[in-house]
């Protein structure tokens, strides 16, 4: 729970680096890639529509493989 609210402070705060951080935190405690998406749904209201699709695509830069 606790590394779910970071990634949550850190999405709505915009701030990219810490995102990444404690997205990778919250994976090493067991959260999904779909948990951690469903955290930047919720924040659409309050974040809007183009700030979710970032948080969206920086969960997508800690899932997929890097070339």
């Amino acid at each position: 729970t606790r590394a779910l609210v970071k990634v949550a402070i850190s999405g709505g705060a915009m701030l990219e680096g810490a995102f990444h951080s404690h997205i990778r935190k919250a994976v090493q405690a067991g959260a999904t890639k779909e948990e951690l998406q469903h955290i930047a749904f919720l924040a659409l209201p309050t974040i809007g529509f183009p700030s979710m699709m970032a948080l969206l695509s920086w969960i997508d830069d800690i899932f997929e493989p890097k070339d």
